[in-house]
């Protein structure tokens, strides 16, 4: 079963300042929105597919992570599945202390 994406707020502002940089550097946002869009898909029918991710916080429990497509692999998407849901976290650079976004 194919399950439905849900993209947190958090996730929504991380996309929206992605885009804005690209937007900004050159016309490869939309480029952006193809692999993420790519990756949201490949997630949503196969959710176990990303690495369990074991943060102190309990409000994470169950999260999960995976690389976004290339040539933006060095994001970082951050996910858990809620029921018939894929909830969608975070997206954020490989380069950032991740650990620190969800004390």
């Amino acid at each position: 079963m194919k399950l439905l994406p849900l993209s947190s707020n958090e996730a929504e502002l991380d996309i929206t300042m992605i885009v804005a940089y690209y937007n900004v550097q050159s016309n490869t946002a939309d480029r952006f929105r193809v692999a993420l869009n790519k990756t949201v898909e490949y997630l949503c029918e196969f959710p176990e597919s990303g690495t369990k991710c074991r943060f102190q916080n309990p409000q994470y429990a169950g999260a999960r992570m995976r690389t976004l497509d290339k040539p933006f692999n060095k994001y970082l998407i951050f996910f858990r599945q809620k029921g018939e849901t894929l909830q969608f976290l975070r997206i954020i650079h490989g380069a950032r202390n991740f650990k620190t976004l969800f004390k």
